[in-house]
Formats: structure tokens, C-alpha cells, sequence
């Protein structure tokens, strides 16, 4: 279990392939097999161990913070009490805690992407699938993601997308470097 860090330009295929790793696209060629099982002859399986985080944020305006993790814990499977208590952690980890009975219309981008990190790390899944997760934070923000990633890196397998080279870099034990919908190039930052 490590993390994958997919690397390219805006347009490179990025969103498109994780898109179709998290079951949503079909491959145009080849298939996604996760643990020796296709993802689309085990999609209940595959999705009950996968936290996903979109480049785009899907979050309901008359919701709180609060409420979008117990809402998305409760969809993955805990119970309310223990989607409050992971949604707790997860907010005191990612500094939205103050931010818990706001509204998202009152949170700033970077608030938004960590909500929708936690709402990724919820129930602790085995697979992470994080499409640009720190696009628009500051970046104290950002190491604060990159110290929390890392430190689960080894407990399940993440694969981030990311337009900076530093941040691939920092988090990636492989980087995919994708140009025009393909891989050319991949290994660790030393072979890279």
C-alpha cells in the first residue's frame, strides 16, 4: 500500500483516468483490477472500500459541515455516532473544526477541498482516490494534507492527481507522468 501520484499538465488525462479507476468512465482499452478482481464485475465491493475526493466539489449548500460527514459516513456504512466521532477527528486533523455547524456557502475554497478530503477518509477506506485534493488551499494547508497523507501512507493505497511537481514529489513513492491521456513516464522521483 503506497501512494501514486499522477502528474501532468491541465488536460494531460488526469481526471479522465482517475474518473475511470474509480468506476465512473469505462476504459476505453484494458480494465481496472483492484486486489485480482475488475472494479466493474465488483463494483459494490470496490466502492465500499474506496474514499474518493473529485477535482470538483460536491457538497450541498444547506448542508453544515458537521452534517456532510455524518450524512456521507452514514452512506459508507457507519453509524451516526461513529460518523460523528470520525467526522470529529477528521475535522481536528484538517483544522475545519470551528468550521463544523457552518454552511458551505460560508467556507472558502481551501475549507471546501479539506471538507471534501475528510468526506474521502471517512470510514477509514482502503483506497484513495484524490483528484487534485489541494487544489486552491494556502500552503500551510497544503503540508498540513501532505503530513496527514503521509502518515497513512502503508495503510492503504492512495492515488492523488496534482499539476505541482513538488507536491508528486513529497507524496509519491511512484509518479505517473501523463501527457495526452497516457503514461509517459513512470517510477520514483530519483528514477524520474
Amino acid at each position: 500500500d503506497n501512494i501514486t501520484a499522477l502528474l501532468g499538465h491541465n488536460g494531460a488525462g488526469k481526471t479522465t483516468t482517475m474518473s475511470i479507476l474509480a468506476g465512473f468512465l469505462p476504459p476505453s482499452g484494458g480494465k481496472v483490477v483492484v486486489r485480482g478482481k475488475s472494479i466493474f464485475d465488483n463494483m459494490d465491493e470496490f466502492r465500499s472500500n474506496l474514499g474518493l475526493c473529485p477535482q470538483h466539489d460536491l457538497l450541498f449548500s444547506f448542508l453544515t459541515v458537521r452534517e456532510h460527514l455524518i450524512f456521507f459516513g452514514m452512506l459508507k456504512g457507519l453509524s451516526m455516532s461513529q460518523s460523528e466521532q470520525d467526522g470529529a477527528v477528521l475535522m481536528s486533523k484538517l483544522s475545519i473544526f470551528s468550521k463544523r455547524n457552518e454552511q458551505i456557502t460560508k467556507l472558502s475554497g481551501g475549507m471546501k477541498r479539506k471538507l471534501c478530503l475528510a468526506i474521502a477518509l471517512m470510514g477509514s477506506p482502503q483506497i484513495l482516490i484524490l483528484d487534485e485534493p489541494t487544489a486552491g488551499m494556502d500552503l500551510e494547508s497544503r503540508h498540513q494534507v501532505w503530513d496527514m497523507l503521509l502518515a497513512s501512507r502503508g495503510h492503504r493505497t492512495t492515488i492523488i492527481s496534482t499539476h505541482f511537481m513538488e507536491e508528486a514529489d513529497v507524496l509519491g513513492d511512484r509518479i505517473a507522468i501523463m501527457a495526452h491521456g497516457l503514461v509517459s513516464c513512470y517510477g520514483t522521483s530519483m528514477f524520474l
